[in-house]
């Protein structure tokens, strides 16, 4: 045992420094996701435990819309991950402690002005007509939707220290944070379960969104007191300038981003209403159980787009090209993988979920393809993305989203929840086709007009 420990040690270690971190990030990120699915899959069954299977899908529905509010950062966060990461690989700190300022300060006046209009609005609108509630919990609903809404708007603000671990190349500590943050909440959802408090969806709510708020800020209040005191945000370093320069590439980021809601984030809705909140269940459960390889190949992929800002700054385009083409072959033993689910899936679900919710194959199956076609893109996506030529990329997916809806609506009206996946499938797969043409032209240096933008 110890000298298969050495041998993986030398090899993680083995290679020039980027690839040693982009290594090192990926092996502690194996082991925090693996930790991290095993405790969202134990969630699953302790809910449908706690909940039946429409308050289930009530909350599913809740909990996906209210993390639209996420993107409503107009790009922020991913514009200061570029910046950022550009600024380190230069070593120039001051700049760098000067856009993590401007961002924490523009973020937080920007969701503290939606909330302060959220409550307005929510005086005179009944929310509970966005998912459909059964008689008798119109009043809850609302609530919930309230409070969930307001403790996630706080929770996004302060989750820009995410971006700026993703920056500085350590998305292993933002991963630390989230399985805490998991593990917290099981438990005390665990102990919820044993009470007259399970059957509450207010008080889901209310733990699904403050226990995450509270472990963010204690890892960001840590780290900016000790490993990233020279970056640490300071009012007196907030510029007003800078502002626009990180919203020229993340406005775009953020056209995309919700652009993204649209493809993906909106088929809860579109089924709750098409077939009701019992079919959003069997949706979100299937998606949770295929997501799986794409929380796997997440691990390899996160650590490339900061990898890559700071490759192409430094022109070493050679270790862009050996990254892809590693990750290329890794993505064929996810396949087979993904094949082997969708042949055990019904032993999976007893095990899991004890068949307390059919599941169709026909959704399992476009879901595998949709997933496939989405690592794929990713690979090529997260070196565009890193190197910050995006203008084609915004266009194809708003091209996209407009399509999706009513697509989504006429396939979902024909062939049921599986037709909103078809839709969602047909739309990402056009990305096959563009995204690794702009990589290789970005790469040989040849892009011009759209393609460098």
């Amino acid at each position: 045992m110890i000298n298969v420990l050495e041998k993986i040690k030398k090899i993680i270690n083995n290679g020039q420094e980027r690839t040693v971190k982009f290594k090192k990030n990926i092996l502690k990120m194996v082991i925090n996701r693996g930790l991290s699915l095993i405790l969202s899959l134990l969630f699953v069954p302790l809910f449908l435990n706690c909940l039946d299977v429409v308050h289930y899908g009530i909350w599913v529905t809740i909990f996906t819309l209210v993390n639209w509010i996420g993107f409503f950062d107009i790009g922020i966060g991913q514009g200061l991950r570029n910046k950022l990461a550009e600024s380190i690989a230069k070593g120039d700190f001051q700049l760098a402690k000067s856009y993590v300022s401007t961002a924490y300060v523009a973020l937080f006046i920007l969701f503290f002005a939606i909330i302060f209009v959220f409550l307005i609005l929510s005086i005179f609108i009944d929310w509970s007509f966005i998912v459909n509630p059964p008689l008798g919990i119109e009043n809850e609903t609302n609530r919930l939707i309230i409070i969930v809404f307001c403790m996630m708007c706080v929770n996004f603000a302060i989750r820009i220290f995410n971006s700026i671990l993703l920056a500085m190349q350590m998305p292993s500590v933002s991963s630390y944070s989230d399985l805490i943050s998991q593990g917290a909440c099981l438990i005390i959802i665990f102990i919820m379960s044993k009470t007259d408090y399970s059957k509450s969806l207010f008080t889901f709510g209310l733990v699904m969104t403050i226990v995450p708020s509270i472990v963010t800020f204690l890892f960001s209040y840590y780290f900016f007191r000790n490993k990233f005191k020279l970056i640490s945000p300071s009012y007196k370093y907030f510029e007003k300038g800078k502002i626009k320069s990180i919203l020229m590439l993340g406005g775009s980021f953020f056209i995309i981003q919700v652009t993204w809601i649209i493809l993906t984030q909106t088929n809860n809705i579109i089924i709750a209403n098409l077939t009701g909140p019992q079919d959003v269940a069997e949706y979100y459960i299937a998606f949770r159980y295929m997501s799986i390889l794409l929380m796997g190949f997440t691990i390899i992929t996160t650590p490339l787009w900061s990898a890559t800002t700071e490759a192409y700054v430094k022109n070493d385009i050679k270790w862009i090209r050996k990254t892809v083409r590693t990750m290329i072959i890794l993505l064929t033993f996810v396949f087979i993988i993904g094949v082997f689910m969708l042949i055990f899936s019904d032993l999976a679900f007893k095990l899991w979920i004890k068949n307390k919710i059919p599941i169709s194959k026909l959704m399992l199956f476009l879901l595998f393809i949709y997933f496939i076609i989405q690592m794929l893109w990713s690979i090529f996506g997260s070196v565009i993305n890193g190197i910050g030529k995006i203008r084609f990329q915004l266009i194809v997916t708003v091209i996209g989203a407009c399509i999706h809806v009513p697509l989504a609506i006429i396939l979902g009206r024909k062939f049921g929840s599986s037709g909103v996946v078809l839709s969602m499938l047909i739309i990402t797969s056009t990305f096959l086709i563009w995204a690794p043409y702009q990589y290789k032209k970005l790469l040989n240096h040849t892009a011009k007009g759209i393609w460098s933008k």
